[in-house]
């Protein structure tokens, strides 16, 4: 699996997270860096 195929992968996870609405969203909470102004996305 390449690095590009790797990243792809994440952002469509990512983007399919943001779709969810909070209220059926997973518990779980992001550290806030990862969509800090450093994220390469």
């Amino acid at each position: 699996m390449s690095m590009l195929t790797l990243l792809q992968s994440v952002k469509l996870l990512m983007l399919r997270y943001m779709a969810t609405p909070p209220a059926r969203r997973p518990t779980v909470r992001l550290p806030e860096e990862w969509f800090g102004e450093g994220s390469v996305m």
